[in-house]
């Protein structure tokens, strides 16, 4: 893949929406959002923030790209990187800390035959070691492979609604070992991508594909504890953290982040994603609110006041602007339980049941979604089972949400349980002493233990 020289640049502070149609190489360290489209080469700087649907043949990027890529030739991902989406490609490589989130279809493709090899003393790796790349072009100087892991299935969803991969990949490289984002063009003419080992299968990405060390780790919190003033180190360990489930430890670093980096978009949104995930609804909401002062433009600025709306009871105007948040961000978690709530407070309870088991199919220990759903089927009565599973499940991260254990003592209350819902509410009550609400559920309670 030889790029040649760059055919044009829209440096930092450059700002475009619309479709872009290009030929030859282009690099981007501005602000993007609509269509890419090009059979040649797309780079996002270190500063490029693409939000778009790209159909390109290569992708290098080096920044911030939300969107689904198609790139007929190849993928690079490069340290520090990030890319939310789905790629269909035959060939992707990453540097270590480039993260991914979204899946990866990697259709087959003949290999070609074997080339010479050029002199220079090049490092490789065997055929039998990793896998055989797809594509190969000149390369005068040496050879770039990947190490590629491919683990089973272990799903993690954030709040964004789709696969959260964690791509810590050690790349490979002749020479001095590593690259830099101005040597892109002749890095490009010396790399090589991978393929899983069964060609032709696409691979759906989920879960970490781990290749972090303690060691690793131990660097991250050290120059966490050090105050690091990038938001590099919070969110790569914190997202290490999340692909085992550690959501008190993501919850903790990404506190740290937001101590050391208070406007940062990224690291308080992410904070404010678990903690709602989590069911600590009402910490994340004052997370969520910040975000949207940083970002105005952000889908959670439309939840705020969406929630705001449920609040005062306006409820066809909130649904409204959950629709124009899911406009936006069709996966975001946040508008789909507004829905839900929406409909269950409009007794659509059908349609409120349906959206908290799509959320919970995608995201099975969501909090809220658990909690809702079991309210739903507590206040009609049915599958009560099913409500008290959910609803313990709902308290398995934070056992001190009064909402929850409300949720939690009405569904013992329905199964007949009188002396587990009083003390269950009675947990709630010790949480939030003056709320009148618990104490008539408590007096509700106690008068059906007494009979």
């Amino acid at each position: 893949m030889n790029l040649g020289k760059i055919s044009s640049y829209f440096g930092e502070g450059t700002t475009l929406r619309g479709s872009l149609k290009f030929k030859g190489v282009l690099r981007f360290d501005g602000d993007f959002e609509g269509d890419v489209i090009t059979e040649d080469t797309f780079i996002v700087g270190e500063t490029g923030k693409v939000k778009a649907g790209l159909k390109v043949g290569n992708l290098y990027n080096f920044g911030r790209i939300v969107g689904d890529v198609d790139a007929g030739k190849g993928v690079s991902l490069h340290s520090n990187s990030s890319l939310e989406g789905n790629v269909k490609t035959p060939s992707l490589v990453t540097e270590e800390w480039a993260f991914f989130q979204g899946s990866c279809a990697m259709p087959f493709r003949e290999r070609p035959a074997p080339q010479e090899k050029q002199s220079g003393g090049a490092k490789t790796v065997t055929a039998s070691e990793f896998t055989s790349p797809l594509e190969t072009g000149s390369a005068p100087e040496g050879e770039i492979s990947a190490l590629s892991f491919f683990l089973p299935d272990k799903k993690w969803l954030m709040g964004g609604g789709v696969i959260f991969v964690i791509l810590a990949l050690w790349v490979i490289f002749s020479g001095d070992g590593g690259s830099k984002e101005g040597d892109v063009a002749s890095q490009a003419e010396t790399e090589q991508s991978t393929q899983p080992q069964q060609a032709g299968v696409e691979q759906q990405a989920s879960g970490a594909m781990s290749a972090v060390s303690e060691q690793d780790i131990a660097r991250l919190k050290k120059e966490i504890e050090r105050g690091a003033k990038t938001a590099e180190p919070y969110l790569t360990l914190s997202r290490i953290y999340l692909d085992k489930k550690g959501y008190k430890d993501s919850i903790q670093t990404l506190e740290q982040g937001v101590a050391s980096l208070p406007n940062n978009e990224e690291i308080r949104l992410l904070l404010a994603q678990i903690l709602h995930r989590t069911g600590r609804e009402k910490d994340a909401l004052k997370h969520f609110v910040t975000v949207a002062q940083i970002n105005p433009n952000s889908p959670e600025a439309l939840n705020n006041v969406a929630f705001q709306k449920v609040d005062g009871a306006s409820l066809n105007q909130a649904g409204e602007l959950f629709r124009k948040a899911l406009d936006k961000d069709p996966a975001n978690f946040r508008a789909r339980l507004g829905m839900a709530i929406v409909y269950s407070k409009q007794e659509e309870n059908e349609k409120a049941v349906n959206e908290c088991q799509n959320i919970l199919k995608e995201a099975d220990d969501y909090a809220p979604a658990q909690n809702r759903l079991a309210w739903i089927f507590a206040k009609q009565g049915i599958n009560l089972p099913e409500a008290l599973k959910l609803s313990e499940k709902s308290l398995s991260i934070f056992d001190n949400i009064p909402e929850y254990l409300d949720t939690l003592s009405e569904v013992h209350y329905r199964n007949g349980n009188y002396e587990e819902a009083v003390n269950t509410i009675k947990k709630a009550i010790a949480l939030v002493p003056n709320d009148p609400y618990y104490k008539r559920q408590l007096f509700k309670f106690q008068r059906s233990l007494k009979g």
